[in-house]
């Protein structure tokens, strides 16, 4: 393991050729690159994402989605989804199918302020302590439980 991370930057000092860790990439998505602190790591992005047009493009539809979430205008998801159709992006795709496939649900997600997020809190909490006393105890102890 050791020496084959040694070979690798040898091999990258030798090219000066500088590659950025996945997880750098993958904080793009959370964090916009103008909220990044000014310094090499941003530099080190900004110089890699010059020539990397699509990934600009799939980091701006993030932004967007992200936008278009946090505000109450579901009619944009449609002209949305036509924007992320044009890239043709298998991973982007699959999630685009997902979205259609319960099209109503999302809207109504971005429309409303509602969730059953605590219901399901409830529920998940229940089938814990469920399992946990699984046949060890009577119906009585589990009401108990689950009441207090």
């Amino acid at each position: 393991m050791y020496n084959s991370k040694m070979k690798g930057i040898r091999w990258e000092t030798k090219h000066r050729v500088h590659y950025l860790k996945r997880s750098d990439i993958k904080r793009l998505l959370y964090v916009p690159l103008e909220e990044i602190p000014d310094g090499q790591k941003r530099r080190e992005i900004e110089y890699y994402l010059k020539g990397q047009t699509e990934l600009e493009q799939v980091l701006k539809l993030v932004s967007d989605f992200k936008i278009l979430l946090s505000g109450k205008d579901e009619t944009e998801l449609d002209s949305w989804i036509k924007r992320a159709e044009i890239l043709q992006i298998t991973e982007i795709n699959s999630f685009l199918k997902l979205i259609r496939s319960d099209l109503e649900a999302v809207k109504n997600a971005i429309k409303y302020d509602y969730s059953n997020g605590p219901a399901e809190g409830h529920n998940n909490k229940i089938k814990v302590i469920k399992r946990q006393m699984y046949g060890r105890c009577k119906f009585d102890l589990l009401r108990l439980k689950v009441l207090c």
